[in-house]
């Protein structure tokens, strides 16, 4: 690839980890007798992570504050982060790669930035990025393009100096939006949004072996 700088979503793009939140919100709603919304998913998309447990305290019922919501959360998805959830396939090498080349690369996510630094540091990774930067630290979801445009600021280049990795549609819309040049990475759980994800990105890999030179 030809830029001076990568930006990277984290879950689903970097690591292999939508499953994990999956299985959290499902045990999160278990407990408290909670059956999950049909739109759950449609109305938690575009969230950082602490409108996520607005979300869940205000629009859900939880009888928690947001900031215990999220520390639980934190609490139950942490093992998992610190010992379990992989790297997308080539990721590594894909990784170490641009750094010879000298390009910079950061962490554009809406997860905690905690979960975040612990999965990047067992895998081997989080040295080689420039700075993580996530959704509550600049107050905007992924529905907007401004992580993408800060992150790129940060790092002192153009928009069009710049590439976004991304696996989910929104993203991939909010980077495009901005005038990005955008990577689609595969991911099982975007599979309904797979012809739109495409048909919006610059460039779509089953992962990232491909980007190997």
């Amino acid at each position: 690839m030809n830029f001076k700088g990568l930006i990277f979503d984290l879950d689903g793009t970097l690591i292999d980890s939508m499953n994990v939140w999956t299985e959290i919100d499902a045990e999160f709603l278990k407990e408290y007798n909670i059956d999950m919304p049909v739109d759950f998913y449609e109305d938690i998309k575009d969230l950082s992570f602490a409108d996520t447990a607005i979300y869940f305290s205000e629009t859900l019922g939880i009888p928690m504050n947001p900031k215990d919501i999220m520390d639980k959360f934190n609490a139950m998805a942490r093992e998992k982060y610190e010992k379990i959830v992989p790297l997308k396939k080539g990721v590594y090498e894909f990784i170490s790669q641009e750094k010879k080349k000298g390009t910079k690369l950061c962490v554009a996510t809406a997860n905690n930035k905690e979960l975040t630094i612990l999965a990047l540091k067992r895998l081997g990774i989080y040295d080689s990025m420039e700075f993580i930067l996530t959704c509550d630290e600049i107050c905007s979801g992924k529905g907007t393009p401004d992580i993408y445009i800060k992150c790129a600021e940060k790092m002192g280049f153009e928009i069009s100096e710049t590439a976004v990795f991304e696996d989910i549609l929104r993203g991939v819309l909010s980077a495009k939006s901005a005038g990005f040049y955008v990577v689609a990475v595969k991911e099982e759980t975007a599979f309904d949004d797979i012809d739109e994800i495409k048909k919006n990105s610059d460039m779509f890999i089953e992962d990232y072996t491909c980007l190997i030179n």
